[in-house]
């Protein structure tokens, strides 16, 4: 089998498995991103971002495994493999989206501005 056609048809399901979980999580997220972020240009950025970043870490798991990787003489093997590591990079992005979205927004500090005084209790 030739390299480049297994490498092809090996980006493309990667990158149809992170469009799709891109295109399945984008309204919620936009939601949840417009929720964190206060602005619709920052949660527009935001959302994009993320989006890009589910579609690239698959990728990334798949020409890991393609340039580091034994190579493999048939097809399905070669799927098999790259499925793993394209859900693999799928997975380690919705972790740590979930992570950064999971955790509470730091406050906002102004250079020059003193911050209040907190209430003794």
């Amino acid at each position: 089998m030739d390299p480049l056609y297994g490498f092809l048809v090996t980006g493309v399901v990667a990158a149809a498995f992170g469009g799709g979980v891109a295109a399945i999580l984008f309204c919620p997220l936009r939601s949840v991103v417009a929720d964190l972020c206060g602005t619709r240009e920052r949660a527009r950025f935001w959302s994009a971002y993320l989006c890009t970043m589910l579609v690239l870490a698959p990728l990334l798991g798949v020409a890991f495994i393609a340039t580091y990787g034994a190579r493999v003489p048939d097809l399905a093997s070669l799927l098999e493999r790259s499925l793993f590591f394209a859900l693999l990079g799928l997975t380690a992005a919705l972790l740590a989206i979930g992570i950064g979205i999971a955790r509470p927004p730091r406050p906002a500090v102004v250079p020059g501005v003193a911050e209040p005084p907190q209430a003794a209790g």
